[in-house]
C-alpha cells in the first residue's frame, strides 16, 4: 500500500519539477540576454568611437602631408645647409602657416613641431628654436621618463612613414605652467616615402593630439570596476586607454574576427572581451569587463528565482503528499477489502 502512495507522490513531484526547471532556465535566459545587451551596447559605442577617431586620424594624416608638401617648408628642407639668419622671413611665414594647420584640425587640442636637419632648427606654431635650445630647456620641451635629446635621437634616426605612437606625458612650449599634458604623437619623417635610410632623412614632423580627447570618447562606455577599455594600433600596441581600479592588459586577438566578444582568463580572473576593428586603419577598440559584473547584475533575479523555487518546492512537496494520500486512500481500502475477502479464515 505504501508503494501506491509513493507512486502518486512521485508523479506529483515530477509534475512539480517542471516549473522549477523552467524557472531556472528563465534565469539562464535572462543572464544570456543581459550579456547580449552589454555586448551589443559596447560594440555600438566602440563603433561610434572608431568612426570619430578614424575621421580625426585621417585628418591628421592629411594635414601632415600638406605640411610636408608646403612649398616654403620644402624650400628649407631640400636645400643644402643653410643659415637661419638668411631665412628669417621665410621661417616667420612658416610659423604663421603652422598655426592655421593646428587650429583648423577638428575640435581636438593639438600642437606640433617640425625639425629640419640641414638647419638644426625646430619650428612650432609659435616660434622657431635652435635644436639645443628647444630640447635642453624644459620650458620648451620635456618627455616623461625620457631625456628630451634621447627623444630627438629616436625620432630622427629611424624613418617613420606616418604612424601614431602610444600616449605619453609631455611639455611643449609650457611657458610658465610647468605641467605635463598627455599627448598621442603622430610622426612623419621627411622626405615623405618608404624605407629611407637614416642618412637620407632630412627632417621630421611631429603632430600631437591631446589624449584627453580619446579618453573622453572611451568614457562614454560604461566600464565597471575591475574593467578597462583601450585603443590599440594595427600591431596591437596600446595607444591609449582607461581603467577602473585595474591595470590595462592587452588582449591576444589571434584567430579572432574583426568584431565580437569572447570570454578569457586574465591574471586568474574571468573576463569578457568586447571589441571592434576599424576598417580604415585596423585599430582595435576594446572593452574588458569582469564576468562577475554580469553575474552581479542578475544576482537579484537569481535570488528571487531561487527563493520562489525553494518555496514552491516545499509547498509542492506538502501538497503532493496530501494529494497522493487522498488519491491513494480509496485504492488502499479496496486492496485491504480484497485481502480480507480472499482470506479463507475471515468470517465477514
Amino acid at each position: 500500500m505504501n508503494n501506491i502512495f509513493l507512486k502518486y507522490l512521485g508523479t506529483y513531484i515530477l509534475i512539480l519539477l517542471l516549473p522549477i526547471i523552467l524557472g531556472w532556465s528563465i534565469h539562464e535566459i535572462v543572464l544570456r540576454q543581459f550579456e547580449s545587451y552589454i555586448t551589443t551596447t559596447h560594440i555600438a559605442l566602440l563603433r561610434q568611437t572608431s568612426e570619430i577617431i578614424d575621421n580625426y586620424t585621417k585628418e591628421i594624416e592629411w594635414r601632415v602631408l600638406q605640411i610636408a608638401g608646403n612649398s616654403k617648408i620644402k624650400n628649407l628642407v631640400y636645400k643644402e645647409i643653410q643659415q637661419i639668419e638668411d631665412n628669417i622671413l621665410l621661417i616667420r611665414e612658416i610659423i604663421n602657416e603652422l598655426g592655421s594647420y593646428v587650429t583648423y584640425t577638428s575640435n581636438f587640442n593639438t600642437t606640433m613641431y617640425i625639425y629640419l636637419k640641414n638647419m638644426d632648427l625646430v619650428i612650432t606654431p609659435n616660434a622657431a628654436y635652435r635644436l639645443g635650445d628647444f630640447f635642453r630647456d624644459e620650458v620648451f620641451f620635456r618627455v616623461k621618463g625620457m631625456d628630451a635629446l634621447e627623444w630627438h635621437e629616436k625620432t630622427i634616426n629611424t624613418y617613420y612613414p606616418g604612424m601614431f605612437l602610444d600616449a605619453r606625458k609631455m611639455t611643449i612650449e609650457d611657458f610658465g605652467r610647468y605641467e605635463m599634458d598627455s599627448f598621442v604623437p603622430y610622426i612623419q619623417s621627411l622626405p615623405v616615402g618608404y624605407g629611407k635610410p637614416p642618412e637620407d632623412i632630412t627632417g621630421v614632423i611631429l603632430f600631437f593630439s591631446s589624449e584627453e580627447e580619446y579618453i573622453s570618447l572611451l568614457e562614454n562606455i560604461n566600464i565597471p570596476a575591475g574593467g578597462w577599455a583601450y585603443i590599440a594600433d594595427e600591431h596591437d600596441r596600446i595607444l591609449t586607454g582607461i581603467s577602473r581600479e585595474s591595470t590595462i592588459s592587452p588582449v591576444d586577438y589571434k584567430e579572432s574576427e574583426n568584431e565580437g566578444f569572447k570570454k578569457i582568463d586574465i591574471n586568474g580572473s574571468k573576463m569578457i572581451v568586447i571589441y571592434t576593428t576599424s576598417a580604415i586603419n585596423n585599430w582595435k577598440y576594446t572593452t574588458v569587463v569582469p564576468e562577475r559584473f554580469l553575474l552581479d547584475k542578475t544576482q537579484i533575479i537569481k535570488t528571487i528565482s531561487l527563493a520562489v523555487m525553494v518555496i514552491s518546492a516545499v509547498i509542492g512537496i506538502i501538497l503532493s503528499s496530501v494529494f497522493a494520500y487522498k488519491r491513494s486512500k480509496p485504492i488502499r481500502k479496496i486492496i485491504e477489502l480484497l485481502r480480507n475477502t480472499s482470506d479463507p479464515g475471515a468470517e465477514h
